[in-house]
């Protein structure tokens, strides 16, 4: 009777801990703050320099894309002859090759995108973000009420994205097209460490934030990345063996290479062009796939997440404590088959996750090879070891 008082007692303690203040999913004040903090630590970005739209500006190089000029400037190209520039105003063609005035042209405008930034571009940048954060909020809350942004949620959310997104800004940098960073990789990440609708949200993200890096072909830059994103999301999202990621990779390339063909012959632009800017849609989804191949693993183990990879792989039959087991318990063994058969259809027909159920079924007597022969579906004798007690 004792006993009985005494585990009552414990429940109630286990029930209280876990609906104790605080526990539940962050209210949207505490999501708002988190995403916010989390957006402006892009910022930097978009800091001076962040976004230059041509680096190699010798004379002869041909350019590979069109450069218009971000905002209004001026220069003195010698002493008598002083030069604006207009936002928006063309500087040089896709294809072109780069003349003693362009080059002035362009000198002037990287120095311009050197100096600090006008307080109120910072402002208007900041205020972006912020509408970023609280439509970012609204969507959570929208299709993930029950999300609970833990510390561990946050900072793994934190590193992949602000990974890729300073990955992108190196890309710019060392000139080459925009196309061809990796965000599918984010897309793939996110999706299976979290979940396809957190996912989808830091794609969308990632894309925007990239076109705007991008200054060149913005909207083409934007549909492309997204459109192989959504395809990684979908190839991704039930993976159950690592050949997924592979096959993923690449119907999210040949999605972002019909998109380019499209975006870029609506643009009237030559054939030649065209395929070779295609190529670099596809060439994304293959880097993407060797990114996650290789981080995937990293990030399991740094934040302790056990994704459906690393259930398949508890899941073989010859992992050490199963072979032990078989060889120790073998009734014990064989019920596990069956109980993880079970759980596994019975999962599946109510929309949970029937290989996280097959596994846990697997190992849920593993404790039982302590002292095998006190258990009934170990016993193969008359005699039971419980008689003598």
């Amino acid at each position: 009777m004792r006993f009985l008082k005494k585990k009552k007692k414990n429940e109630a303690l286990t029930l209280k801990k876990q609906f104790k203040p605080g526990s539940a999913s962050p209210a949207p004040v505490a999501q708002l703050l988190v995403l916010t903090a989390l957006i402006l630590l892009s910022f930097v970005v978009f800091l001076p320099g962040s976004g230059l739209v041509q680096r190699n500006i010798s004379v002869g190089h041909v350019s590979m894309d069109d450069v218009y000029a971000p905002f209004d400037f001026s220069f003195a190209a010698d002493e008598h002859d002083r030069v604006e520039i207009k936002k928006n105003e063309l500087i040089i063609q896709r294809g072109e090759r780069i003349t003693v005035r362009q080059q002035q042209i362009l000198t002037a405008l990287q120095a311009s995108q050197m100096r600090p930034q006008r307080l109120r571009s910072v402002f208007g940048f900041v205020l972006l973000f912020v509408i970023g954060a609280i439509i970012a909020v609204a969507y959570l809350n929208t299709f993930l009420p029950k999300l609970s942004l833990s510390t561990k949620l946050v900072v793994l959310v934190s590193v992949v994205f602000l990974g890729m997104i300073y990955g992108a800004r190196g890309i710019i940098w060392t000139g080459w097209p925009a196309f061809i960073i990796p965000l599918p990789s984010l897309a793939m990440l996110v999706t299976i460490l979290v979940n396809p609708v957190l996912a989808m949200l830091a794609s969308m993200i990632g894309c925007l934030l990239v076109a705007m890096m991008s200054l060149t072909a913005r909207f083409d830059v934007f549909v492309a990345m997204l459109a192989g994103c959504i395809v990684a999301i979908y190839g991704v999202k039930n993976v159950r063996h690592r050949r997924t990621l592979t096959r993923a990779g690449i119907f999210s390339g040949m999605a972002q290479m019909l998109a380019i063909a499209a975006l870029r012959l609506s643009d009237y632009a030559p054939l030649g062009g065209v395929v070779q800017t295609a190529a670099w849609g596809m060439f994304n989804g293959i880097l993407s796939t060797i990114i996650v191949t290789g981080v995937l693993p990293m990030l399991e183990v740094l934040f302790g997440i056990t994704t459906n990879i690393r259930l398949l792989e508890l899941s073989d039959l010859n992992q050490p404590a199963l072979k032990e087991m078989v060889m120790a318990t073998p009734g014990t063994y064989h019920h596990s088959l069956i109980v993880g058969n079970l759980a596994e259809a019975a999962a599946e027909a109510v929309g949970a996750n029937s290989l996280l159920a097959r596994v846990g079924a697997y190992y849920h007597d593993i404790a039982k090879m302590r002292m095998a022969d006190y258990y009934t579906d170990n016993h193969q004798l008359k005699e039971h070891n419980h008689d003598p007690l």
